[in-house]
């Protein structure tokens, strides 16, 4: 099965800018800054945060055997000073997405609950009754842009290879994605200004 650049961003435009319909521009807004953070931070700080892991960890199994109460805590010690969680390209792999997943998880979670109000169960999601057209549409696009940037980050780690089981022309579609990034900044910011002109409307 071949994949296209265009099958890549119809899946998570149809996905993502479903939900983005559903919640409304305000909660939008709170997730793809949560996703931008996220990608951010793998991006920049994937040495940084990987460290951690490993040294927690470490920490969590001295702990396990027995920590400073062992009977001898150097020598158990000594036995988790060279354990990784994260070490190989696999293991950094999972991880990665690990954390980008919970991240975007998170932030949809802190949207729903900083922003709450009545809903309406739609299957696995929830519909927001009360929300305006105006809303809906901007959060539409908010979440086409979420789509998009989770495949920014998505698709180079899953398929970072040309063949694959599933063929992707991975070098051509993240080139693809990099070449509209601009666009969806450019949109992101055009929602925030226009959210900001309807929130200002809407107190007077």
């Amino acid at each position: 099965m071949t994949l296209t650049n265009l099958h890549v961003l119809l899946a998570g435009g149809a996905v993502f800018g479903l939900i983005g319909f559903l919640r409304g521009v305000a909660r939008e807004i709170i997730t793809t800054v949560g996703i931008i953070i996220a990608y951010a931070a793998l991006k920049w700080g994937e040495l940084f945060l990987i460290g951690w892991a490993n040294k927690l960890f470490k920490i969590a199994m001295f702990v396990l055997r027995g920590g400073l109460a062992a009977d001898d805590p150097t020598v158990a010690w000594g036995q988790v000073s060279g354990l990784s969680l994260v070490e190989t390209d696999g293991e950094k792999l999972i991880f990665k997405l690990f954390v980008f997943t919970l991240a975007v998880i998170w932030a949809y979670v802190v949207g729903n609950k900083r922003l709450s109000g009545k809903t309406i169960p739609f299957g696995p999601l929830a519909i927001y009754p009360d929300l305006p057209l105006l809303s809906r549409s901007l959060g539409l696009v908010s979440g086409l842009i979420e789509g998009y940037l989770i495949a920014y980050f998505v698709v180079p780690e899953i398929f970072p290879r040309t063949e694959t089981v599933i063929s992707l022309p991975t070098g051509t579609t993240v080139e693809f994605l990099g070449e509209y990034m601009p666009f969806a900044f450019v949109g992101f910011v055009a929602i925030l200004i226009a959210f900001g002109l309807r929130s200002a409307a809407l107190k007077k």
